[in-house]
């Protein structure tokens, strides 16, 4: 849902409204504030691997603002830095470990050249 009021302040961004701007930040620091309780975010890892780094990975990747970009791309690492360093979800034997290595092969290390452009 918060991808969803991001998507209408990206349509409204044209106004360059200081309310749209307020409103961005703010779910930026709603998603920060879920993402730094740890323990809800591996008892729902099924949900962040499958849901939630997607779409940041394609807001860092394919968004034209750079503080949207910058935004997604500092959560994304923020949300696989805490599963990455769970033993019981990142494994490479473990189909958790598998899709996460294959989603940064396909998405992330093949588009790295469009991540380093302003």
């Amino acid at each position: 849902m918060i991808f969803t009021f991001l998507d209408y302040c990206e349509i409204d961004a044209q106004t360059n409204s200081e309310i749209i701007n307020e409103t961005k930040t703010c779910l930026f620091m709603v998603y920060e504030n879920i993402i730094s309780n740890s323990k809800f975010l591996i008892n729902n890892s099924d949900f962040f691997i499958k849901s939630i780094l997607p779409k940041l990975c394609d807001k860092f990747l394919n968004n034209e603002q750079v503080d949207i970009r910058f935004n997604c791309l500092k959560l994304f690492i923020d949300v696989l830095g805490q599963l990455m360093s769970e033993s019981h979800i990142y494994d490479e034997k473990k189909p958790y470990g598998k899709f996460i290595n294959e989603f940064l092969l396909k998405n992330v290390i093949s588009n790295i050249k469009n991540l380093l452009v302003e």
